[in-house]
């Protein structure tokens, strides 16, 4: 069965322009106090911890003339955090992932055709599977209510095992005889 419990979480953020670089720099920060979450070293698969959660991130519009001489590149990257207190369950018995889980983002953003034609790239890398995406697309604005759009997304990184506690057995390759 499912369980559910009420959550309180408390968060602030910011943002600040600086303006000698042109660069927006922003946060984004969050404590839930005693969320229930997965944790396969328990009983009841069930634990409770402090969930800190965060994003920092830098945008910037910035001039590539030899990629577009006559609109600018919005540019972005960000780092995404999170940290569970008390479950130790580790990097493959917990569903959150590892009890520090980093993920690190970026895109650009550009216009072509006087702005009809929108030409982005992305990418992101999660430390904790080590794992990333990557990809971009291009978009045709029709007219004001249609699009057409374009793209691509590739996914990169290794096959992990996870810890599903005693349901393990079912997931190896192993014959159940050779196991004994």
């Amino acid at each position: 069965t499912a369980r559910y419990r009420k959550q309180n979480t408390l968060g602030v953020s910011f943002d600040w322009f600086e303006p000698n670089s042109g660069l927006v720099i922003r946060s984004e920060n969050s404590w839930t106090a005693n969320a229930l979450v997965t944790d396969t070293t328990q009983r009841n698969w069930l634990n409770s911890t402090n969930i800190v959660r965060w994003v920092m991130g830098v945008d910037r519009p910035t001039m590539i003339r030899a990629l577009n001489p006559l609109r600018s590149f919005f540019l972005s990257a960000q780092v995404f955090g999170t940290h569970l207190t008390d479950v130790k369950a580790g990097r493959f018995g917990n569903t959150n992932g590892d009890n520090n889980n980093f993920v690190f983002t970026s895109f650009a953003q550009t216009q072509y055709m006087q702005d009809q034609l929108v030409a982005l790239i992305f990418g992101a890398y999660g430390l904790t599977g080590k794992d990333a995406t990557l990809g971009g697309n291009v978009e045709y604005l029709v007219n004001n209510h249609m699009s057409l759009q374009l793209g691509i997304t590739g996914f990169l990184g290794v096959r992990q095992e996870h810890d599903i506690g005693p349901f393990s057995l079912f997931t190896t390759n192993t014959p159940p005889a050779q196991l004994a």
